[in-house]
């Protein structure tokens, strides 16, 4: 309603027609892997040349504003190798980061072409990278501990200087964030402004601090764990682990492996 071309390329099984994910897009081009084989298939390469080969038939203009949707699976728990991609090792970690260069030298080549394009300067990115971090146990339930709640963001604004935001986040941020860069409001997006309880991050954008929020996490129950939560206020965070049905209280900042159980 607003103008703006829609496209989208996400790569995992369940962005299937029945999750509903292609309501608002102009141009859905999922890159279907079966459930099955996720963990065999890098997706980098194809997601990214295809987002690109898409965006080449974009014309760039001002009046015509667009959102472009890349979403990468890589890397996946087994650890892919990569034909003509450093290697640093056989551990699990420098299997890892290699992983990782993977996906870096595809988003290098996405950003290097986009800073050709005429509208780079007009052009607001935002990356989210991982849906959760990685602890490397492996032989463990998965918990809500730091390593896999503190998730990057990094957003590039053009004319905005870089620097580091402190305050924590919550993934129901990120739309309300993503509308105020677009120049819209919650009350002027409609309904959905009904189902928008995050708060927008623009204002620390720009260099003005507002106070942190309390942050609820979940982790559903699985095959392998029971269901967990963790609420984090300030400094301090409180963990329910359905495992061992226990409470835990951690002082993150001074205890961030979570180590001393203040709980007492």
């Amino acid at each position: 309603r607003r103008g703006y071309h829609t496209a989208a390329f996400p790569s995992h099984s369940y962005f299937s027609s029945e999750t509903g994910f292609e309501q608002g897009f102009s141009h859905w081009q999922p890159y279907k892997i079966s459930k099955g084989r996720q963990l065999f298939v890098p997706t980098a390469q194809r997601v990214v040349t295809s987002a690109f080969e898409h965006l080449g038939r974009l014309e760039p203009d001002p009046t015509k504003p667009y959102f472009l949707w890349l979403h990468i699976v890589d890397p996946q728990p087994n650890y892919l190798q990569h034909l003509g991609v450093t290697q640093f090792g056989s551990s699990q970690v420098d299997r890892y980061d290699h992983e990782l260069r993977y996906v870096d030298n595809w988003l290098e080549w996405f950003f290097k072409n986009l800073r050709q394009r005429q509208d780079w300067s007009d052009s607001i990115v935002l990356i989210i990278a991982g849906t959760r971090g990685e602890d490397f146990v492996f032989d463990k339930p998965a918990r809500l501990d730091e390593a896999t709640l503190r998730v990057p963001l990094i957003i590039r604004i053009p004319g905005v200087p870089p620097r580091p935001v402190e305050r924590r986040m919550s993934l129901i941020d990120l739309a309300p964030t993503i509308l105020g860069l677009a120049g819209i409001n919650k009350s002027d997006s409609g309904r959905i402004a009904m189902n928008l309880r995050g708060s927008t991050l623009v204002k620390n954008l720009v260099g003005k601090d507002s106070k942190s929020q309390p942050i609820l996490a979940e982790s559903p129950s699985t095959d392998t764990s029971r269901k967990q939560w963790a609420w984090l206020e300030g400094a301090l965070k409180l963990h329910y682990d359905g495992q061992d049905s226990a409470w835990r209280v951690f002082d993150v900042s001074r205890d961030p492996d979570e180590q001393i159980d203040l709980a007492a």
